[in-house]
């Protein structure tokens, strides 16, 4: 049976710590879930920029392109695959220019947004790439495993145990492409993903029953930390041959000052170095010394060192691109009834 879960949207405000003075300015922001949700972000902008969050959140590409389409947002934290998307809508003369941020990045990271981005206000929010969370009352995965082992390793035990895959267009394409050298179908798809206990989402939380789940580092160190405290042990494996990395940025789309000080806080290195502690992602100034989460620490660590030798396996497709693979999903999801 394959499914596909439901994600709801939500929009909320972060109110400031009641000592400051009351904020002058409401600034808006659409953002990726579970990043700007912390008591302590709302405590900053109101100390920083006298001003208060309403902050969208969303937890996939379609969520973010119909709240994008619906309103005018002050600034927005977005995946990568979707700057194209952005791009015409942010304002050529602001007040404040994200692009100077670039100058403290790894040398390696000021390429790629060299190479990809290059909008003076526009710059890298996080990083993350995928890797494999799975129960090991379940299977176990190797690093030298491949999607076609994993499915084998569930099936010869009944297919009870479910396989979780990411409601992403550009990732879901990137495997098919890469395993069959040809685009994504139905027909490819239900080759790769020749299974039936087949789940689609971006948060999954059915631990004691979950075989593997296929997702970017941050989400899977955030369901491991929250099944520990049910009492289940799950443990990640990154596999090299999946290891896709993608970037989230933040562009600034209006021109107040509020607006500008807060993209100023939130791209700055001490913000994006608290809040990665938060979320477990990567900040893209790579200053992970005062890491605590060991399984965090490792994956950062094992992250800059593939991008300083030069193997790590960048996602960041055209604007076409990303609307043939975004096509492609949506016919592949209604061939399966999700």
């Amino acid at each position: 049976m394959h499914k596909k879960l439901l994600l709801l949207l939500f929009f909320f405000f972060i109110s400031p710590n009641p000592s400051y003075s009351n904020p002058s300015k409401i600034v808006t922001v659409l953002s990726w879930w579970n990043y700007l949700d912390k008591e302590w972000v709302g405590r900053n902008v109101a100390k920083a920029c006298n001003a208060e969050l309403a902050v969208q959140s969303y937890k996939d590409a379609n969520e973010f392109s119909k709240n994008f389409e619906l309103k005018n947002y002050d600034l927005t934290i977005y995946e990568s695959s979707q700057f194209k998307e952005v791009e015409s809508e942010i304002p050529p003369n602001s007040l404040f220019k994200l692009k100077k941020r670039k100058e403290q990045y790894h040398p390696e990271i000021e390429r790629i947004y060299d190479k990809f981005v290059n909008d003076k206000n526009t710059a890298l929010f996080f990083i993350s790439n995928t890797v494999f969370l799975y129960n090991p009352k379940n299977l176990n995965i190797s690093n030298s495993d491949t999607i076609e082992t994993i499915i084998n390793k569930l099936k010869s035990k009944g297919s009870v145990s479910s396989l979780i895959i990411p409601d992403d267009p550009v990732i879901i394409n990137t495997i098919i492409e890469q395993e069959t050298k040809k685009p994504m179908t139905t027909a490819q798809f239900s080759k790769i993903f020749d299974y039936n206990n087949l789940v689609i989402s971006n948060d999954f939380i059915d631990y004691m029953d979950m075989g593997a789940f296929f997702a970017w580092s941050g989400e899977a160190i955030y369901h491991k930390e929250l099944a520990k405290k049910e009492g289940i042990t799950l443990k990640i494996q990154t596999i090299p041959r999946y290891s896709y990395v993608t970037a989230d940025l933040i562009s600034l789309l209006s021109e107040s000052k509020e607006a500008s000080c807060v993209a100023d806080l939130f791209s700055s290195k001490q913000f994006l170095q608290k809040l990665q502690e938060n979320t477990y992602y990567y900040s893209p100034f790579a200053n992970y010394e005062k890491i605590k989460n060991l399984d965090h620490k490792k994956l950062y660590d094992d992250f800059y060192k593939a991008l300083n030798e030069k193997k790590s396996k960048w996602i960041w497709p055209s604007k076409e691109e990303l609307i043939k693979a975004s096509h492609s999903w949506e016919n592949v999801t209604l061939d399966y009834g999700l």
